[in-house]
């Protein structure tokens, strides 16, 4: 990096190879190329977050992350979105200097753009407390409403709220939107947290797992997972057996938190 080697011919090749063998072995990049890697390599932008969510103690790096949003560095809406997915997949410690770092990070992201928005929620899908979700929900209706891919993530929120007193409101919400995009997305998930007609349909997804991600589980069916644990119409065992194949993931400290 110093000699600028990887920056001719194949370089930026070599340099993503390095870094997808170095995920594996658990090999460190100083804090310098990792700041590089994230703000001046788009291209391996997602290879270098893919290391950083897999690493020991990913923490160590969210002030680096949370200083390429306040200096402005990232200025694609894609750069952002990739971030925060990737703050989503990572097995962050449950602290105080966790919670600060991501309340920085969410300060910077503009809710009033589309994607924006995006990262914002999904953010606080995983780190935020239920009213922390409703309110960004409620306050952003007249934007997500007219979009389909705002509409789905909003109504695929849904199992943070079913064992909470926001559920009825949030149903509501849905409701007065109007809109088939997030209707559907909400009746799956109904169906997921009650009867067993969800559940059926999506049994032999939502045991699999994904060893490529740092909880086997992506955020996704994650969520899909809480609407099922939150069900009382399915048998004891299946649920048993669900923690049991899903135990790495629920002993993630913030889902520890949200799951029942």
């Amino acid at each position: 990096m110093r000699r600028r080697t990887f920056e001719v011919g194949n370089g930026e090749k070599i340099l993503k190879r390095l870094v997808n063998l170095g995920r594996p072995l658990h090999a460190d990049i100083n804090d310098d190329v990792f700041y590089s890697l994230l703000c001046g390599w788009p291209a391996l932008r997602q290879t270098v977050l893919n290391w950083w969510q897999n690493r020991v103690a990913p923490e160590t790096k969210l002030p680096l992350i949370v200083d390429l949003f306040s200096k402005g560095t990232l200025v694609d809406d894609a750069a952002k979105m990739d971030i925060a997915v990737a703050i989503v997949s990572a097995r962050l410690e449950k602290c105080k200097f966790v919670n600060d770092h991501i309340a920085a990070i969410l300060k910077y992201l503009d809710h009033t753009s589309s994607w924006g928005l995006y990262s914002k929620l999904w953010l606080l899908s995983k780190y935020g407390s239920d009213a922390e979700v409703m309110s960004l929900i409620e306050s952003t209706v007249s934007l997500w409403v007219t979009q389909e891919h705002l509409s789905r993530l909003v109504a695929r929120l849904y199992p943070r709220f079913v064992g909470s007193p926001l559920r009825v409101k949030f149903e509501a919400i849905i409701r007065r939107a109007g809109n088939a995009w997030s209707a559907s997305v909400l009746q799956f998930h109904n169906e997921l947290s009650s009867g067993t007609v969800g559940y059926t349909a999506i049994k032999a997804f939502v045991f699999a797992k994904n060893t490529s991600l740092p909880n086997t589980i992506s955020h996704a069916k994650f969520l899909m997972l809480l609407s099922l644990l939150h069900n009382p119409d399915i048998a004891p065992t299946a649920v048993a057996n669900l923690k049991t194949v899903h135990n790495w993931a629920l002993t993630d400290e913030y889902y520890a938190h949200i799951a029942p």
